[in-house]
């Protein structure tokens, strides 16, 4: 219950508003409490006023000097019931010191007569953090976010946290945190967790404390938001009254998209560091690599140890390696060079049902001219199985073709036994390894590969650019005829800028190889989106071996597509082709035998190096809210 003294002094105010507004029958105030209470609306209509709550912040008449600006204005927050928090965003400049030091009373009092809310010290806080031991949520309206927040920390408001208990994890302690001591969100907070049978404390200071502490934090501009409406206050306008006295406001609306990218299957920003090493290739390191003289020698120099990096990522020789355009150019590369090469000793080519189109259209193309191609299928997680291959082998097989990685599913192919089978019967073997190279361990010794293809735009290098490697020995016919640039086996000047790309691009990744972190990330979006949906969740591809960062699932009897249309602000991706209004299935999907029921619902989210477990849990909740209204 309020006390009497602030109840008087918030009467006070009410009375100051309707005076200063000639008693008006209502104003507008947005939120100047998270819920209507009786006790404030009958204090309110004592004054002569009608409280409407219509957004987040509080809106009143500029005209009557009365709107306190976020920066400037008094923020106040207290109880008035035992089973609710009401908070002021910002309260009236009017309200003196005085007044706040007894709300500061008042919230102390709360927390020594609340049971069981003992606080974590934020040096506590930060070793079980670190170890994993609790999750940490941060409590506070969206709106505070961009001033910073705990680094990685969840993000959900105290209004939506009912809501959203399931995409918090059982049997680890939760700890809520708002702006400080004096904030009750994060005790009430604590209330909620409790109830829905979650072990949970809260931080006895708030951000502001943590950060000025020094402890680790997020700048605020990676949490995301929902779509939604922002009132500006200050530009908010006093319109005039109508005739029933009524105050008419006008706040201008500002529309903000939250933006996840969960697409890098698809494609990765450039890293900084990539950047950063290109920059001076474009503008005064601008020699051609060919030439003797001393524009030509740096950017000879730049190719050479780009050459060396993309080596040392493999484990390969810089000699084995060719750059290319690209994924498309390497693999098709790999597999016209090898038939042409080798034609005298056969026709016949393997590979399976679920490469890329830039393996299996050179495959249909050479069908055309007189090769044998055979499709190995997969199994419904998506593997092949290597005794298929060992049965297919016949005495005119010249190569085998099989991913390291599928790029939809992301099931990760048994490349070392096949590996074994193409070293024991003489024949070259080819993986495309555009989804697997900086994500997972891909050294070509160990898989026992004769030739393997990488694309730079899938590991955080430009677009353009990619790599074959060619083991010592194996001769390929040249794709690209000319002059005897890379060793003469592609002509073309090389292109220093997008080869010092890729060269970085895989110095880096050699410390992202696992992505430990990353897989962390999917597997728990795994599990929201089984919690919440249920048996409506398939997921498609191997349990557990697949990319670390991959998850494809399908929501039976929807449409992926539609879905996917609905996470306004989300990229991510689905396998299905639409052609003249009809969805068809993945081919993929198809091929691992998956019903259509089943396959048309399928989304693939593709993490990455920078996404957070809060978009993790903005991508579940976004789900959650669209899949029931399907």
């Amino acid at each position: 219950m309020l006390g009497r003294d602030f109840k008087d002094a918030l009467f006070a105010q009410f009375a100051q508003i309707a005076a200063a507004l000639g008693s008006p029958k209502r104003i507008e105030i947005v939120d100047l409490l998270a819920q209507g209470e009786r006790s404030v609306e009958a204090l309110a209509a004592e004054a002569g006023l009608t409280l409407a709550n219509t957004s987040r912040h509080l809106q009143i008449l500029k005209g009557a000097n009365l709107v306190a600006s976020r920066k400037d204005g008094l923020r106040v927050f207290y109880r008035l019931a035992d089973s609710m928090v009401l908070q002021g965003y910002r309260t009236l400049q009017a309200l003196s010191e005085a007044r706040l030091a007894e709300v500061g009373r008042l919230v102390d009092d709360y927390f020594s007569s609340t049971d069981g809310l003992e606080p974590v010290e934020k040096d506590e806080l930060l070793r079980r953090a670190r170890s994993q031991e609790v999750v940490v949520i941060d409590v506070r309206p969206r709106e505070e976010y961009a001033a910073g927040h705990i680094a990685e920390a969840l993000s959900i408001p105290l209004a939506e946290l009912e809501g959203r208990l399931a995409e918090l994890p059982r049997g680890k302690r939760i700890v809520a945190y708002c702006r400080g001591r004096y904030c009750v969100l994060a005790a009430e907070a604590v209330r909620l967790l409790r109830k829905g049978g979650f072990d949970a404390v809260r931080l006895k200071d708030g951000y502001p404390e943590w950060r000025d502490a020094g402890l680790p934090v997020g700048t605020g501009n990676e949490l995301p938001r929902r779509a939604k409406r922002h009132f500006t206050a200050s530009r908010c306008e006093f319109l005039g009254a109508s005739e029933d006295r009524s105050v008419i406001l006008e706040a201008s609306e500002e529309y903000a998209v939250n933006r996840i990218y969960f697409d890098h299957n698809a494609s990765t920003p450039i890293a900084t560091e990539v950047a950063d090493a290109m920059r001076p290739f474009l503008d005064s390191r601008f020699g051609n690599p060919s030439s003797g003289h001393w524009a030509g020698v740096p950017a000879r120099e730049a190719v050479e140890r780009a050459r060396e990096q993309v080596a040392s990522l493999l484990g390969c020789s810089p000699g084995e390696i060719v750059f290319t355009s690209g994924g498309s150019e390497s693999n098709n590369h790999a597999i016209k060079g090898a038939f042409f090469a080798l034609k005298s000793r056969g026709d016949h080519i393997i590979t399976t049902s679920i490469e890329h189109p830039s393996v299996l259209e050179p495959c249909r193309f050479l069908e055309i001219l007189g090769a044998r191609v055979t499709y190995a299928p997969v199994d419904r997680s998506g593997r092949v199985d290597p005794d298929y291959i060992r049965q297919a082998i016949d005495d005119r097989t010249i190569l085998i073709t099989v991913m390291h990685a599928n790029n939809e599913v992301g099931t990760i192919q048994p490349i070392e036994e096949i590996g074994c089978i193409a070293q024991e019967r003489g024949i070259l073997f080819h993986t495309d390894a555009a989804q697997s190279v900086g994500k997972i361990p891909v050294n070509v010794r160990e898989l026992g590969v004769d030739l393997l293809s990488l694309a730079g735009h899938k590991l955080y290098a430009p677009k353009g650019v990619g790599a074959l490697y060619i083991r010592n020995g194996v001769h390929l016919e040249p794709l690209i005829h000319g002059a005897g640039h890379e060793q003469g086996r592609r002509a073309g000047t090389e292109n220093v800028l997008l080869d010092v790309g890729l060269g970085a691009a895989c110095e880096i990744a050699q410390s992202w190889v696992g992505m430990p972190e990353v897989r962390r990330l999917r597997d728990r979006l795994w599990e929201m989106l089984r919690d919440s949906l249920g048996d409506r969740v398939v997921l498609n591809g191997h349990p557990s071996d697949r990319l670390p960062n991959t998850l494809n699932v399908s929501l039976v009897g929807e449409s992926g597509s539609d879905i996917l249309a609905q996470l306004e602000g989300v990229a991510a991706s689905t396998g299905s082709a639409c052609h003249a209004g009809e969805t068809t299935p993945s081919p993929v999907l198809q091929a691992m035998g998956i019903t259509p029921e089943v396959s048309l619902g399928a989304i693939r989210f593709s993490l990455g190096r920078q996404s957070t477990m809060e978009e993790v849990a903005e991508v579940a909740r976004c789900l959650r809210e669209v899949v029931p209204a399907f």
